[in-house]
């Protein structure tokens, strides 16, 4: 057996003698290394398979370094394939899924949006039950985990999203324009106004235009050290820039991110902090662990996971 991907930095896999970088079996994966090198690449605080530009990639190199759990078979094995401390239809690549058959199998969890921020390493919100529905007003005011999902009362979905006039009584929203801009965090979920997914992520006009307004997702509010949104992340530390599918706004947040080869040398020979780190140019790890970039000093693949 040979060593191979992310086996190159996890030990002798192939009982050789020869360690990781040391193996002349191991083989680099390109481009594709740098979600298994270790290092935080695009600075925003998330290394590897623990960053959604890797973990949610449908590049089949990425997909074969970072599992996902996303599939019915995935989604029922109690495994946590995609190791991020969930499982089955805990995990939002399975209750959150569009695929019919795993909406099917983790029932009422599918579709439902968080009610927390989307940056990863805070936890997901409940997913489908596992041990029996926790939807009436006794069960969602007994302060047990009926359903043994992790989440007890009105902290559960079923009992927070539920359409039960009751149990909307009993829970409290936070949904609308006024519970939305008053400073209160109105359902007790932990996340207050826009940073609450039940107002940043509705469909209602009112609240799309009152929540647009504190988004931290241009150039500008992604360089200001300022926590715009409320969530709790600044600049770079939010995905609303980190992962912005606007070139300009993640070059905020990467030296070396230019739309061709070009630009990324230039980008990292200019004498300038582009993304205000501390460190330019070749000092930056953006650049001197970019495959890409060329104006950097190689220190070789076992440092950088580039190819010689």
């Amino acid at each position: 057996m040979a060593e191979l991907h992310w086996r190159c930095r996890s030990g002798d896999d192939d009982c050789d003698g020869r360690f990781d970088c040391d193996d002349p079996d191991c083989d680099p994966l390109g481009p594709n290394s740098e979600c298994c090198d270790g290092i935080d690449n695009d600075g925003d605080g998330f290394i590897d398979c623990m960053d959604f530009s890797c973990s949610q990639s449908t590049d089949p190199g990425i997909e074969d370094v970072c599992p996902q759990e996303n599939t019915p078979e995935t989604c029922d094995d109690d495994i946590d394939n995609d190791g991020n401390g969930f499982i089955d239809c805990e995990d939002f690549g399975c209750s959150m899924s569009d695929d019919p058959v795993l909406q099917e199998l983790c029932g009422s969890s599918a579709g439902l949006l968080p009610q927390g921020p989307i940056h990863g390493g805070g936890g997901e919100n409940p997913g489908d039950p596992a041990g029996g529905p926790e939807d009436t007003v006794a069960e969602c005011s007994d302060g047990e985990d009926n359903d043994e999902d992790g989440f007890a009362d009105c902290a559960d979905f079923s009992c927070s999203m539920s359409t039960d006039p009751k149990l909307q009584d009993l829970c409290p929203s936070e949904d609308s324009v006024e519970e939305c801009s008053d400073g209160i965090d109105n359902d007790d979920d932990g996340f207050t106004d826009c940073a609450d997914f039940s107002c940043s992520q509705t469909e209602d006009p009112d609240l799309i235009e009152l929540c647009e307004a504190v988004l931290e997702d241009d150039v500008e509010s992604c360089s200001d050290g300022i926590d715009n949104d409320g969530n709790g992340f600044i600049d770079c530390g939010d995905f609303g820039c980190s992962q912005n599918d606007d070139v300009a706004v993640r070059q905020v947040c990467q030296e070396s991110l230019g739309l061709s080869n070009d630009e990324t040398d230039q980008r990292c020979s200019d004498g300038l902090d582009n993304d205000n780190d501390g460190f330019t140019d070749c000092d930056d790890f953006d650049c001197s662990h970019n495959a890409e970039v060329t104006v950097c000093p190689n220190p070789g693949y076992c440092a950088t996971g580039r190819r010689e």
